[in-house]
């Protein structure tokens, strides 16, 4: 018994993974200038769709967001803008990604992203963001310090889905964003194995904005940062992650140990944020 909670406990510590490629990205013949929210110019569109067709990128080589980045950001980066549009919450939109398991990586499925409830939790407004079909998700929240975490949602076998409770919350996004930052997290995740047996873990977090890219989603150009995890769930092995997250967007790339993640597009559900 206490083997099977010791595998079930590596498999619920869910951390972040990172594998990159070098390729050459490659626009589609045609690209129409849409203004995202952001200082962006018709001329702006046009040095990107240039630099897109000549500048090596960071890629998992895995679909069209790799192959259309670039590392030439031609955004005002003096510019205030609104951290909270990096995981809009938007309570009516929907987020249609393709995911590849490593396990099959034959197989590509369309899975979508969505906030299925907001609520409050010591005086401090949570949402949750999840992808249904794969029962995950991650209760997480937003301040003008930065985003934490605080439920991951995940599950182990076909039939069995777990919380994992954190305390403190992780802080995975720290504002301003800005490549080069780095910071060090440490909290408990707690598991109520089936109201029967809690488990804890110690976790070890490290966050890194590995760099700042402008990507193509539907012709429009979204600046997007790019965050590194390294995540020591207790036993000194390290687990990888590399995340993508859009101005105007949210999370469009996610590559981890166990899948790769990536945005085809984003429906908005409303055009007004709710209050925060």
């Amino acid at each position: 018994m206490k083997k099977i909670i010791f595998v079930m406990t590596v498999l619920l510590m869910a951390g972040w993974v990172c594998a990159a490629n070098t390729t050459t990205g490659k626009l589609p013949a045609v690209v129409t200038p849409v203004v995202t929210g952001t200082a962006q110019t018709t001329a702006d569109i046009t040095s990107t769709a240039q630099a897109l067709e000549k500048v090596p990128v960071f890629s998992q080589a895995f679909g069209y967001l790799g192959n259309s980045a670039v590392t030439v950001c031609v955004h005002d980066k003096k510019r205030v803008i609104d951290w909270q549009s990096l995981s809009p919450l938007d309570l009516k939109g929907k987020w249609h990604f393709r995911l590849k398991h490593k396990d099959r990586v034959a197989d590509v499925a369309d899975v979508l992203g969505l906030i299925e409830y907001t609520t409050v939790i010591d005086e401090n407004n949570y949402y949750f963001y999840s992808v249904p079909e794969e029962n995950k998700g991650n209760l997480i929240r937003f301040t003008d310090k930065g985003a934490f975490i605080r439920k991951l949602k995940f599950q182990v076998f076909s039939f069995i889905f777990v919380d994992v409770e954190l305390e403190p919350e992780i802080q995975y996004l720290r504002f301003p964003m800005k490549a080069g930052d780095e910071w060090e997290e440490k909290s408990t995740g707690t598991v109520d194995l089936l109201g029967l047996i809690k488990i804890t873990k110690q976790t070890t977090a490290k966050f890194k904005v590995a760099k700042e890219l402008d990507v193509l989603v539907e012709g429009k150009v979204v600046h997007v940062y790019v965050t590194t995890s390294e995540i020591d769930r207790g036993d000194g092995k390290i687990f990888h992650e590399e995340d993508w997250f859009g101005e105007g967007t949210g999370l469009m790339y996610s590559d981890t140990e166990a899948y790769t993640l990536e945005l085809e597009s984003y429906e908005p559900g409303i055009s007004k944020q709710p209050d925060k």
